[in-house]
């Protein structure tokens, strides 16, 4: 027996790879276009670019992840039209 059963009981894990992906290419996004900006700024149009193209990228696959962590497409519907803060 080990140490963690006694303690605690194992739980099933509660976040799935596909929502924390759906997370992860949200804030991926972000942060390409910051960096786009910042680099505007300094008039370097190469690194832009890459950052930018990034952002869109990323922008894209985000709602396939969101939709495959839902199991359903029409539940992204209600995902973004009944926003839960509280929950």
């Amino acid at each position: 027996m080990i140490i963690r059963e006694i303690l605690v009981e194992p739980q099933a894990i509660a976040w799935l790879p596909w929502a924390v992906s759906y997370f992860f290419f949200i804030g991926l996004a972000c942060s390409s276009v910051l960096i786009a900006f910042l680099f505007n700024l300094v008039k370097n149009s190469y690194v832009e670019l890459i950052a930018i193209s990034l952002a869109i990228v990323c922008v894209i696959v985000a709602p396939v992840a969101l939709i495959a962590d839902l199991h359903q497409p029409s539940r992204i519907i209600n995902f973004y039209l009944n926003p839960t803060i509280w929950s």
